[in-house]
């Protein structure tokens, strides 16, 4: 088939016929319904946050197990810092040399000077 056949009147695709695949102007509008809908940037950046919330909810209730004194902000900061590439062993070691040399006596609840 020629092109100019395809595409009569100066190469212009002819939307004149109708077949079963064709929108007609009496059609009702299309709807997405919210569900089928992609998450929106803010979405995601919620769902991050509640996600960073809840880790940080368990690392805090494994964290007054071991006795550990570090609060919610320490912890954070922590987890920041080993998921940017710090050696844990050696942030646990600094934790514990930075303590010894402050004296710090911070608590957690009835929970005993870790030294």
């Amino acid at each position: 088939m020629i092109a100019a056949e395809k595409f009569p009147h100066n190469n212009q695709p002819n939307f004149n016929h109708t077949d079963s695949t064709t929108l007609h102007s009496n059609s009702p509008p299309l709807s997405i319904s919210e569900s089928t809908m992609p998450p929106t940037s803010q979405d995601q950046a919620g769902d991050k946050r509640q996600a960073a919330r809840e880790v940080i909810d368990i690392l805090q209730e494994i964290s007054d197990l071991l006795n550990t004194n570090l609060d919610r902000t320490e912890l954070s900061l922590c987890v920041s810092l080993i998921e940017n590439g710090v050696n844990p062993d050696a942030l646990a070691t600094v934790i514990k040399d930075l303590r010894k040399e402050t004296g710090s006596s911070k608590r957690v609840g009835n929970a005993p000077v870790v030294e």
